[in-house]
């Protein structure tokens, strides 16, 4: 692109939707579309991140395209590299490479009506592109959500948030503090326990954590799910099936039953990893389980009845030159501060109150219950009809609720 060029679809992310929908473009022939990504790598948050312990909190087998499945994954729930990996041996199936825009951000978008196009600014301003088609695959995600207190002019030591963690960073003999407990930080903290010299974790509210199977995938069943006819969907089915009927019991009449049943295994797994009755307490959230999403670990409670660890359930007051300083005045001297508070939602939509003529938002793979992917694909499928109808004259297109089909 050089400082003004039009392109008849331009896809905007390169995470698991942007890629997803740009394969159903090529599988239904559809070209002339450009996918342009602000970072320098595909593959969205599992190219943004790259803290210790990051893995899927969904079964590898639910985690994958159903036109691109994948029979060689090693684990039930494989780390980053080895989703990473997939999602570039993707990129490359599907010839994507030369698709891609990356270091570039939309930073602006408006209707141009005069000339029936949309207008993307780039990068503040330093070029533009005209587009027909806009598909809008961001997600929800925006920048990292920054604490009002933390900020890094006021703290002497070093402030990161797990999306800038570097691989080759080494806490070993340093004081770390924690901030947030969400699923970044149940899969960061236990890879920091033991290493650290002191580990302070600060908790505004706990989150519910289940035992995960961590089995390695053995190598005669990524076998057979080559070699057996019919294997490997009929696992995709099963599994996604699975998620959809958990995650809709959770949301509907027969979370009466599933939510008090789901919240007593929760408090059986907290004992059988914690034994103090006070930490417990600690740990345990206060509304029943399915009000905010779990998580899975084996190590995250455990972690906590170290020596060297310290769970900090008091309100933060303000970052000191030293450290972190509660509410009832204690200060806390660390080294480095951690923040796992997760990211600002996403912005740069144009407003939804006007029409959006040829403007496509993907919701994002974490959209609803079920397969993550499966949501891409849906999306993906109305998208690709809408763009052929266009493409054969029609005026409108409006949505029958179709699904994919396997």
């Amino acid at each position: 692109m050089g400082a003004h060029e039009h392109e008849e679809i331009v896809i905007i992310g390169a995470g698991i939707a942007g890629l997803g929908v740009a394969m159903a473009l090529r599988r239904a022939g559809i070209g002339g579309f450009t996918i342009i990504e602000r970072s320098g790598g595909l593959g969205g948050v599992w190219h943004a991140n790259d803290y210790p312990g990051m893995v899927t909190d969904r079964p590898s087998m639910n985690y994958q395209f159903s036109f691109a499945r994948n029979p060689d994954w090693t684990a039930i729930f494989p780390a980053r590299d080895e989703v990473l990996a997939y999602l570039h041996h993707c990129a490359e199936s599907y010839r994507l490479r030369s698709a891609l825009r990356l270091r570039t951000e939309v930073t602006g978008v408006r209707r141009d009506e005069r000339d029936d196009c949309w207008r993307l600014e780039l990068d503040g301003g330093k070029s533009t592109v005209t587009t027909r088609y806009v598909i809008d695959a961001r997600g929800s995600c925006g920048p990292p959500r920054i604490p009002a207190f933390a900020d890094p002019a006021a703290f002497r030591g070093e402030t990161v948030h797990t999306r800038d963690w570097s691989r080759d960073r080494d806490v070993t003999g340093q004081r770390v503090a924690v901030i947030g407990t969400g699923p970044a930080a149940v899969q960061l903290i236990p890879e920091l326990a033991g290493t650290a010299a002191r580990l302070y974790v600060f908790q505004r509210s706990p989150i519910w954590v289940l035992p995960k199977p961590t089995h390695i995938v053995p190598m005669w069943w990524r076998t057979a799910l080559v070699r057996v006819p019919g294997m490997g969907v009929m696992l995709f089915r099963v599994v996604a099936a699975l998620l959809a009927l958990l995650s809709a019991g959770f949301r509907h009449r027969s979370a009466v039953v599933l939510g008090p049943i789901a919240t007593a295994l929760g408090r059986a797994y907290l004992w059988s990893r914690v034994r103090d009755r006070e930490l417990r307490r600690a740990l345990t959230p206060a509304e029943p389980m399915g009000r905010r999403r779990p998580t899975l670990s084996n190590r995250y409670h455990r972690c906590f009845t170290r020596p060297e660890v310290e769970l900090v359930t008091t309100a933060i007051d303000r970052l000191g030159p030293a450290g972190v300083r509660t509410i009832d005045g204690r200060l806390r001297e660390i080294d480095l501060l951690v923040l796992a508070t997760g990211f600002e939602p996403a912005t740069g939509e144009p407003g939804s109150g006007s029409p959006r003529p040829g403007y496509f938002t993907l919701a994002g793979p974490s959209s609803w219950g079920g397969s993550r992917h499966e949501t891409v694909e849906t999306e993906a499928q109305f998208i690709v009809g809408a763009l052929t109808a266009r493409t054969a004259g029609a005026a409108t297109v409006t949505s029958t609720g179709t699904r994919v089909g396997r």
